[in-house]
């Protein structure tokens, strides 16, 4: 849970420095926001890259797994509005990671109190 957040964090403020760092060039910054490929999608590369890698036990960690998912959840609104949904003007609003945040930490509770609970009878 504490790489998935790290990752979700790092990745925001990975994304948030390249527009600090590339702003004395907005044509730059532009072709970036222009660009159909979004990073979300290539966490889900890597999600399914570390699947398979882990099923055929080249990998025994799931490091890259929680990166992929990190990087894939912290672009949502992107994904809802590839969906067709609204969401657009969520996305680095400040609002979005604390909801994303908040899903997360939900789910992980949800997960240790039932599921690891289930496990251990």
């Amino acid at each position: 849970m504490k790489l998935l957040v790290i990752t979700i964090l790092a990745t925001r403020i990975w994304a948030i420095s390249l527009f600090y760092i590339f702003a004395s060039n907005p044509k730059f910054i532009q072709s970036f926001i222009d660009d159909s490929l979004h990073h979300y999608q290539v966490g889900l590369i890597l999600l399914i890259l570390s699947f398979i890698l882990m099923k055929f036990k080249f990998i025994k960690t799931s490091i890259p797994t929680l990166i992929g998912l990190g990087i894939f959840l912290e672009e949502w609104p992107v994904v809802l509005e590839d969906l067709g949904f609204n969401t657009n003007y969520l996305y680095h609003s400040g609002l979005d990671l604390l909801i994303i945040i908040s899903v997360v930490i939900t789910i992980y509770t949800i997960y240790r109190k039932f599921y690891l609970k289930n496990i251990s009878r």
